[in-house]
């Protein structure tokens, strides 16, 4: 028993959830909702387009130098052949070849993605000088 005359009786709201009452307005998941803003994926040509034409001359030159390093990497793979002696050793070798050699487009591409306009050159910059093939620089000095 209530003592509140305001409350409904438990009862009440029992039978209240069990009903279907008031359910016609709920937006189910084959519905398409009106009111849902889609932001359009945004992709690298988007990202280009809305670079100055320094921003592209910049962001073109370190696309040539990440192809260049990429290069570099892919003489240093060919030049150094590693024989080990467990096939699991040799496939994780050369697997970090290959991300040696993928690094600098991808870190180009990743800098063009998300950094912001302001930071973007230094983002490059570092990129560059991670990206670098060392061993083939320090086998010319050596």
């Amino acid at each position: 028993m209530n003592d509140r005359e305001d409350e409904p009786e438990l009862d009440e709201l029992d039978d209240e959830a069990l009903s279907w009452d008031g359910d016609d307005d709920v937006v189910r998941g084959d519905e398409p909702e009106e009111e849902v803003d889609q932001q359009p994926k945004r992709g690298i040509f988007d990202s280009v387009k809305e670079m100055t034409g320094a921003e592209r001359i910049v962001a073109g030159l370190f696309a040539l130098v990440s192809i260049a390093w990429a290069a570099g990497w892919g003489v240093i793979v060919a030049q150094n052949p590693v024989v080990l002696p467990n096939v699991l050793m040799t496939a994780m070798y050369e697997f970090g070849e290959f991300l040696a050699i993928v690094a600098a487009p991808l870190a180009m591409f990743t800098v063009i993605q998300l950094a912001d306009r302001r930071a973007r050159l230094l983002w490059f910059a570092g990129a560059a000088v991670v990206t670098f093939p060392w061993p083939l620089f320090v086998e010319g000095l050596v």
